[in-house]
């Protein structure tokens, strides 16, 4: 039904926005404290979210570079190879 309320086609005919303004307008100007802070949490959680991701993948990243290193250094070991 929102959507119907919202496209361009329904606008200003079959009464979407009698409805909107009589049914929709009014829930959502009741409910705007309780969405704004359910936007709230959602952005936070978010936020947290990316974090915990950032942080895995520099571990991951970290565990992979140091893991090279050791494997390289062990086959330089066994075949004698030299850096510069």
């Amino acid at each position: 039904m929102l959507l119907w309320l919202l496209s361009p086609v329904s606008r200003g005919s079959l009464g979407s926005s009698v409805l909107y303004r009589r049914l929709v307008h009014p829930q959502l100007t009741k409910r705007e404290e309780d969405i704004d802070r359910w936007l709230e949490r959602l952005q936070e959680q978010s936020y947290n979210a990316a974090i915990r991701f950032g942080s895995r993948a520099l571990q991951y990243v970290t565990n992979l570079v140091m893991q090279t290193a050791i494997r390289v250094s062990s086959w330089c070991r066994i075949n004698d190879c030299f850096f510069l």
